[in-house]
């Protein structure tokens, strides 16, 4: 007579997972950050190595105090500063046009009445840009310490945490905070520990960055659909084909860059410009940036190219696409920067209207 197989290890096998499943949130994130904690070290070596052989034909800049920077990541770093001071220019050119009535009326008065309300606005706006430089220039360079094959495509570890906030005026390093590679967007930062933090990829389905199509043609840059990325459900280790599903893409309301446009022509709408051309309001090959408009990312990081648009069925009144993200090689990521978040707190919110708690 055949021995009768025990079940018991599988039932023991299902006791556990049904053990870590209950698990909450808060304590199944400490035990990552544990785990993580234990396993960083030998990833970091591994890492290390793949640097220095990479480093070894890199131009090395060696500042007055011996540090040494290698020339990638001094790029990186540069031109993350250039797309934030970019950005902070035009916030400043709004600011300045809209208080040309200010001025108008200080013109007014007479005397030294004039010149001293004149040089207050001028040092009120000097103060301002002094304070957005010095507190949104601080982007923290972090390397990648671990990567879990069972979530590859969805999110990865940095050897920064809330320890490298310290002795800053404003918390870099902070949940919601973007992770970038030069004016790229990685993803954004979703945990944050003592000394590491967690990064959901723009790769993971569960975040969807606000973006519209940006295309250069006859030497003039155009801004114009608008929409969403998403990300893969799928959780492939290595995936060789990193796609993004946009979704939401028209031009149905004029803004600051242009007339609305028809969904299928692109021929604009009520526009009094006559030198406003028809064109396609997406199209293969744009590029897709940050709108600035999720409470997350600022307005004019890289995030996508349309790769492919789905043709428009009856009753549609938005695109659908394809888009490959800018970052080359997601499978290779080392050195990324962490840049200060816009600060929306989706928590802080008035109540319903026609609320009464009475």
């Amino acid at each position: 007579m055949r021995k009768r197989k025990s079940l018991r290890p599988i039932f023991q096998v299902l006791a556990v997972l049904l053990a870590l499943t209950s698990i909450p949130r808060g304590a199944s994130e400490g035990i990552q950050g544990t785990t993580v904690a234990i396993l960083a070290p030998a990833w970091e070596q591994i890492n290390n190595i793949k640097r220095a052989l990479l480093h070894v034909t890199e131009v090395k800049i060696v500042d007055d105090d011996g540090t040494v920077h290698f020339a990638n990541e001094e790029i990186q770093r540069l031109k993350i500063e250039n797309q934030l001071l970019t950005n902070e220019v035009q916030r400043l050119a709004e600011i300045v046009q809209s208080e040309l009535f200010i001025q108008e009326q200080v013109h007014e008065f007479e005397g030294d009445d004039a010149q001293n309300s004149l040089e207050l606005l001028l040092q009120l706006h000097q103060e301002d840009l002094h304070r957005i430089i010095t507190l949104e220039l601080q982007s923290i360079p972090a390397q990648v310490i671990f990567r879990s094959p069972s979530s590859w495509n969805n999110s990865l570890w940095i050897n920064v945490g809330k320890a490298n906030n310290n002795g800053s005026d404003r918390e870099v390093i902070a949940k919601n905070s973007p992770v970038v590679i030069g004016t790229s967007v990685v993803g954004v930062i979703d945990y944050v520990g003592r000394r590491q933090s967690r990064v959901r990829l723009i790769t993971d389905s569960g975040l969807s960055p606000s973006v519209r199509a940006v295309r250069k043609e006859d030497g003039k840059t155009w801004y114009l659909a608008k929409g969403e990325l998403r990300g893969s459900i799928q959780h492939v280790w290595r995936n060789q084909s990193h796609r993004l599903r946009g979704v939401g893409f028209n031009y149905d309301f004029s803004d600051e860059e242009g007339p609305a446009r028809d969904l299928r022509t692109g021929e604009p709408i009520g526009s009094p410009l006559q030198d406003v051309p028809t064109m396609t309001i997406i199209q293969k090959g744009d590029l897709l940036v940050t709108t600035g408009m999720d409470g997350v990312f600022p307005p004019g990081l890289q995030v996508a190219k349309v790769a492919e648009i789905d043709l428009l069925k009856e009753g549609d009144y938005y695109y659908e696409l394809e888009a490959i993200p800018m970052v080359e090689n997601f499978d290779e990521l080392s050195l990324v920067h962490v840049i200060p978040s816009l600060e929306y707190n989706p928590k802080d919110q008035p109540p319903p209207i026609g609320y009464n708690p009475e």
